[in-house]
């Protein structure tokens, strides 16, 4: 990301002259000299508030994509380091002062899972079906294990949203088989709180990531009689008779990285494809 005032000299009110009265005589007699701000210094001064704020955030994003790296084998579970957790609480912080505006063009687009907090979810997590489906989907206890995660975000509509989670059944007959977990819905950007994006889920998919003959035959004998959604094509959707609400707030947001923190406190970090 190109900081906004990465070629520009930082604007500080007490670093330029302020314009001076006509009739300096006409002013009562005080210790401290009147000072009078144009609309123009305020504006600069406004922006120089601003242009110092993205430079602090760009710093704390170069100081996570290190954390991120050197922390990966402890990350990949679920669990923050140390390091990454000190930035996030920097990252809230910052973003509690000035939230990152939601524009369309940072928010919509395909990326790729760096971290997340939640357990079941995480990146070689070990789960069932039943769990990372919402229990939706059988058999319900059988094991899988997450291997990545992607989320969409206005690609099919401009409401559109949608996470991917990877996964590969690790038991029985299926061992080996991998498959995708969709969750579903729509976003919009809420009109009360500054930089919080209200997510809702209307269904939840599963489908094989391998769709030739042998790996589909194999996918259809383990899921197929066991979901009655489920098509000759392996892809099973059931939407939920009630929308299920949730929240991301956004403690760091530019042109290739989202940083979120979700309504039950899940820390989300992604990256732009």
């Amino acid at each position: 990301m190109q900081p906004i005032c990465a070629d520009r000299a930082v604007f500080t009110p007490a670093a330029h002259a302020t314009p001076q009265p006509l009739f300096p005589s006409a002013l009562p007699r005080q210790s401290a000299p009147y000072i009078f701000l144009t609309s123009r210094h305020r504006s600069r001064s406004k922006y120089a508030l601003a242009c110092n704020a993205a430079l602090a955030t760009e710093t704390l994003k170069q100081e996570l994509l290190q954390a991120l790296e050197s922390g990966e084998q402890t990350l990949r579970t679920g669990v923050l380091t140390p390091e990454v957790e000190a930035i996030v609480t920097r990252l809230k912080a910052a973003a509690s002062e000035q939230p990152p505006q939601l524009q369309p063009e940072l928010l919509n687009g395909t990326f790729s899972g760096l971290l997340i907090t939640t357990n079941y979810l995480a990146v070689d997590s070990s789960s069932t079906l039943g769990t990372l489906t919402f229990q939706q989907f059988a058999p319900k206890d059988l094991k899988v294990m997450v291997s990545g995660t992607e989320m969409l975000s206005g690609v099919a509509s401009p409401e559109h949203y949608q996470t991917n989670t990877y996964f590969e059944v690790s038991e029985g007959e299926g061992t080996g088989l991998a498959g995708i977990q969709s969750a579903i819905g729509a976003y919009e950007v809420d009109a009360d709180k500054a930089g919080r994006q209200v997510v809702y889920f209307k269904a939840i998919k599963i489908a094989p990531v391998d769709s030739g003959k042998d790996a589909l035959q194999r996918w259809l004998d383990v899921f197929k009689a066991e979901n009655p959604s489920m098509g000759d094509d392996g892809v099973a959707m059931i939407e939920f008779p009630q929308r299920a609400k949730g929240t991301r707030d956004f403690i760091l947001l530019d042109e290739d990285m989202q940083v979120t923190v979700g309504n039950r406190g899940s820390v989300v970090i992604v990256k732009r494809r």
